[in-house]
């Protein structure tokens, strides 16, 4: 059984990881690239990357290769509908695919701040 730390995270991460690769985001990142943690993301989070880079072609390949490196955790919308009382309706999913996977660890902007 792996006991490695699981970690799920936000587009914001990705993006900024792709964006710039001396940041934490891109440290840990290629730390999961290495093994040391699990990360994980959710079609949602794919999604709203990919929404965000159509304009950049340039980072399109960096965030395709930081993809081979994150596990994928199915999220419906059947889980999402679990978490309503969460107020801010774009949060609901990152809750659903922390939930799904058993993260241990939610990875988003405010983690940097």
């Amino acid at each position: 059984m792996d006991n490695k730390i699981k970690i799920f995270v936000d587009s914001c991460v990705i993006l900024t990881a792709v964006a710039d690769e001396k940041s934490k985001s891109a440290k840990l990142l290629c730390k999961c690239k290495q093994g040391d943690f699990l990360c994980f993301v959710s079609s949602q989070i794919i999604e709203e990357c990919k929404n965000k880079l159509y304009k950049y072609p340039e980072y399109l390949k960096k965030f395709d290769e930081l993809l081979c490196s994150l596990k994928q955790v199915k999220v419906s919308d059947d889980d999402i509908k679990k978490y309503d009382t969460i107020k801010d309706i774009n949060d609901r999913h990152v809750l659903a695919g922390a939930a799904n996977c058993n993260a241990d660890y939610i990875v988003t902007e405010a983690f940097f701040e």
